[in-house]
């Protein structure tokens, strides 16, 4: 379990529980052999749309997921797409024990700006959010500006609550 920032009932930004997109894998995985990186891991997206559907209906969901253009653009007001640099994202990867294949498959995709890519074909262009993320500093005002961005939507929308005043999802 992560601390993530949602809203509340009255439309207040608060902490929230949230579960990382990884306690899905058990239910929308399957590791396939016969790849060449036997490792690999390719999700079923029907089963992971499924599995959040009735979670994401409510509204005011913050969902972390590494893509994104399979998800239905119903689900979301917000799409934010994080980027950094190269060479903070291989010092990342590295220090949290990646293997060398891994961090150059995930520096050649930040290269090729394929998350980038990914959104801003699946979705509006109004509702895509790209923001850079190699410092703290940057992440922090992340954060600040997607809480601010949730207050704004609530208070357009009357506040929280049932009414369909949060926000119907943030793709992270």
């Amino acid at each position: 379990m992560k601390t993530r920032y949602g809203w509340g009932p009255s439309g207040d930004v608060c902490p929230t529980a949230f579960e990382r997109r990884s306690t899905l894998a058990p239910l929308s995985r399957s590791t396939l052999p016969s790849l060449p990186r036997p490792s690999l891991s390719i999700p079923s997206l029907a089963q992971v749309v499924d599995a959040l559907e009735d979670a994401l209906a409510a509204g005011g969901v913050v969902l972390d997921y590494h893509s994104c253009d399979f998800f239905p653009e119903r689900w979301f007001d917000l799409v934010v797409v994080l980027t950094t640099d190269n060479a903070s994202l291989y010092d990342r990867l590295a220090a949290r024990g990646y293997s060398p294949s891994k961090i150059t498959a995930n520096v050649e995709c930040e290269i090729m700006r394929v998350c980038v890519d990914e959104a801003a074909g699946a979705y509006d262009e109004a509702i895509v959010k790209v923001l850079p993320s190699n410092t703290v500093e940057e992440m922090e005002e992340n954060v600040a500006w997607a809480a601010g961005w949730a207050v704004g939507v609530c208070a357009k929308r009357g506040g929280g609550g049932g009414g369909g005043g949060a926000p119907r999802g943030v793709e992270a």
